[in-house]
């Protein structure tokens, strides 16, 4: 599942901040989880895919010196030996808008035009197949 969103990165300031209406882009994003929640009744998005320049304006908005987002080219623990080799390190991910504790992993893809993130959830073991996992109680429907 995935569902794309746009905006004017130009509307934003060095701070991160929304010029025109004062949100930082970190509450945009809460706002494009939520519509995401809301497309997809039971499912958060847990990954963010965005460009260099996105991951930059998260960056500010969360006043670090850290980098933000890994790179698509690379599997997570290939991003993890590179940020120990790093000078400077990196944010692999923010809590997301349905719990601050969940991860919402940034992914740079540099393919991607400014303006855009997309929003997927992908399911842990790394595959596609999205269909929730309905628990059922042996014995409890008996067909004869």
């Amino acid at each position: 599942m995935q569902e794309t969103y746009r905006f004017n990165k130009n509307d934003f300031d060095e701070n991160g901040f929304n010029k025109l209406n004062g949100n930082l882009i970190l509450d945009f994003i809460k706002d494009c989880e939520k519509d995401f929640h809301k497309r997809f009744s039971l499912f958060y998005a847990n990954n963010l895919f965005a460009n260099y320049s996105t991951m930059k304006l998260i960056k500010l908005a969360l006043n670090t010196k850290e980098h933000c987002g890994m790179d698509a080219e690379f599997d997570f623990d290939i991003n993890l030996k590179l940020e120990d080799s790093a000078d400077i390190k990196t944010i692999f991910a923010i809590g997301t808008a349905g719990d601050e504790d969940e991860p919402l992993f940034l992914i740079k893809d540099n393919s991607m035009n400014d303006g855009l993130l997309i929003l997927k959830y992908i399911k842990d073991d790394d595959t596609e197949n999205i269909e929730p996992e309905i628990p059922v109680e042996k014995n409890v429907l008996k067909i004869k």
